[in-house]
């Protein structure tokens, strides 16, 4: 039998946490900026510089976090925006 290790049942950041070891699915800060058709709403900026930060997508239930934009948007991508890497 084979088993996820994705914990699909989570229901908040902090269950997930809970059901996963206190493990979390971030690394680095993060900064994506659409260049040409940003609208503020499902095309926007997206600015992540902790594990649960307002724009991440923090547990399998949480679509109202999803973004989309056009296939033929232009993004910046900026690692670690300011310049430096928090622990």
């Amino acid at each position: 039998m084979v088993r996820s290790v994705r914990p699909d049942h989570c229901t908040s950041y902090n269950d997930c946490k809970q059901h996963t070891g206190g493990k979390k699915g971030f690394n680095v800060p993060i900064e994506v900026t659409p260049t040409r058709f940003a609208n503020g709403r499902n095309c926007r900026k997206l600015y992540v510089t902790r594990p649960d930060a307002p724009d991440a997508f923090l547990f399998p239930g949480d679509t109202g976090k999803n973004a989309d934009c056009r296939p033929d948007e232009v993004f910046n991508v900026v690692y670690c925006p300011g310049g430096r890497l928090r622990a």
